[in-house]
């Protein structure tokens, strides 16, 4: 093959077709119906962003059914990369995960925050990695994409809606926003590009995640 061609498939700038035929992906339940009724289940090997608009609005509930899913089915890793807050293990456990598989990795660099991500994602002993970068671009993108396919991980970058690339590769964006006591979700992207109307996640786990499982309990500060 021509190296200039495998260069530019190496760095996923070209599809092809037999990637067609590859096998459907897989997906894990979120554990909240309605957001697997529009996406079918957090898509496992990819990254996928959140987007808030302040902290504490439910960025972090709407994952910790997944936490506790995997933290009690599999050996792997749970990383969060330069969490806001310092994780508080009470609330941690309190909402079924286990806390012997969180690990935290904290750097005062961005670029270091970066590269500890794509390191954590491309390890195949991480079963879900979480960031807070405060800015992103395509290539660092396509950098965590490679990565979570090597690593079979599921990752989650959740950032400032003013940081959010209006053209970008990752698979999945979601938009997270309170209304009351409710989280509302908007699929703004999506991996069959369907249009999807905002939805309300307001059952009873949801409601007892967004009242007990802020920032501010998950993470307990200095």
């Amino acid at each position: 093959m021509n190296s200039k061609i495998q260069k530019l498939i190496e760095k996923q700038l070209v599809w092809k077709a037999t990637e067609g035929t590859k096998k459907k992906e897989k997906k894990i339940p979120s554990g909240f119906l309605n957001l697997d009724e529009a996406i079918g289940g957090w898509p496992s090997s990819t990254v996928i962003e959140l987007i808030h608009k302040e902290e504490g609005i439910g960025e972090i509930s709407i994952l910790t059914p997944l936490m506790a899913r995997l933290s009690k089915t599999t050996n792997s890793w749970i990383v969060l990369v330069n969490p806001p807050y310092i994780p508080y293990a009470p609330s941690i456990t309190a909402r079924d995960i286990n806390l012997s598989k969180i690990l935290v990795i904290q750097s005062n660099h961005h670029c270091e925050m970066l590269w500890a991500m794509e390191q954590a994602l491309s390890a195949q002993d991480c079963s879900i990695v979480i960031g807070w970068p405060k800015q992103i671009n395509e290539r660092t993108i396509r950098k965590f994409k490679a990565a979570a396919r090597q690593g079979e991980t599921i990752g989650f970058y959740i950032i400032d809606p003013k940081q959010s690339l209006v053209n970008s590769s990752v698979s999945h964006k979601i938009l997270i926003e309170k209304k009351s006591l409710d989280i509302q979700i908007s699929i703004l992207k999506n991996h069959t590009n369907k249009q999807i109307k905002p939805f309300l996640i307001k059952d009873a786990l949801a409601m007892s995640q967004i009242k007990s499982l802020t920032y501010r309990s998950f993470c307990k500060t200095h």
